[in-house]
């Protein structure tokens, strides 16, 4: 019987501290102007050609080689930002994100105007 009391309890001290979870995530983005932060967001890739390249670098040049291509609507998880080569996607910016797919360890640089859906991320320096 006593048993059951302790696993009633450890329960609902679980579920507590998920609901505070909740409600300080909630609290934050409201505070911070309706953004989501990381690893709470997922953004999508959404290129005019209907592939993203994932890069080992913020730029096009052949230093800056393609990890993996993906298709639009890719579920993505940006972590942080760079200023680095100017390119052309939906429109020019030198602004690049480095990203990881849900499930990989591995990421790697994505040009800023193929992410649809942005989180406010940290510079990644």
């Amino acid at each position: 019987m006593r048993f059951r009391s302790y696993r009633k309890a450890a329960l609902l001290a679980a579920l507590s501290v998920a609901a505070l979870v909740a409600s300080a995530t909630a609290t934050r983005a409201s505070a911070q102007g309706g953004y989501t932060f990381w690893p709470a967001h997922s953004s999508y890739t959404n290129s005019p050609s209907g592939w993203t390249n994932i890069r080992s670098c913020g730029n096009t040049s052949s230093r800056c080689y393609i990890i993996r291509s993906v298709p639009n609507d890719t579920s993505i998880y940006m972590r942080c930002w760079i200023n680095d080569g100017w390119a052309y996607g939906w429109h020019w910016t030198n602004r690049w994100f480095y990203v990881t797919l849900p499930g990989h360890a591995w990421g790697g640089y994505v040009h800023a105007s193929l992410v649809r859906n942005q989180a406010r991320v940290p510079h990644c320096g």
